[in-house]
């Protein structure tokens, strides 16, 4: 993975985990609350808590890989099962920290999905700012590291020099030949003297 996405996840986990004013303790993952009307969400669930999401970012953080894809394929899961907009906010902290978080064009889709009256805090907004301009700059790396090996690759496979390339070389070839004309030219003017 690139040095630069590597320092950007990093980053991402130190603040998250910096951010959190309460001791990190790992949340139970409990089921989704059933969605009530858009107006005043009803449910625990259904209140996006900053806190709550970057306890579980911390949380994610310090989960060894195996553990992550655990609770990443659980939480899509639910989502398929129930889209709850915890489980998405949940899923984009996740894919800042795992590829097992889903599809990063999927999760942006949900993110910017979110009725913002579920969105109360202002410190909420940040970080899902902060998160999906992290996730856009992912999936910007992934692509043209996708791309970078094919041109490579595609240099490699061809390996005969284009009638250009062959152009140039047989131009500086006599150029070098001209050169050398001169200096022994040079060299004859000076066995003379």
């Amino acid at each position: 993975m690139d040095p630069r996405t590597l320092s950007l996840i990093g980053l991402l986990a130190l603040l998250g985990s910096a951010c959190s004013t309460r001791p990190v303790q790992p949340e139970p993952l409990a089921a989704p609350a059933r969605p009530v009307a858009k107006q005043a969400p009803a449910t625990p669930h259904e209140r996006i808590d900053s806190d709550e999401l970057l306890r579980f970012g911390a949380h994610l953080a310090q989960a060894t890989p195996p553990e992550r894809k655990t609770l990443c394929r659980d939480l899509l899961k639910r989502e398929r099962e129930h889209a709850d907009p915890v489980l998405q906010l949940k899923l984009m902290v996740g894919r800042t920290l795992s590829r097992s978080c889903g599809d990063i064009a999927a999760v942006l889709k949900w993110v910017s999905g979110i009725p913002s009256d579920h969105i109360a805090e202002d410190r909420l907004r940040w970080l899902i700012a902060r998160d999906s301009a992290v996730l856009r700059e992912m999936r910007r790396l992934e692509r043209a590291a996708s791309q970078a090996p094919r041109t490579r690759r595609s240099a490699r496979v061809q390996g005969r020099p284009t009638q250009a390339q062959q152009d140039e070389t047989a131009r500086l070839r006599q150029k070098l030949e001209e050169i050398r004309a001169i200096e022994r030219q040079l060299d004859g003017d000076e066995v003379r003297d």
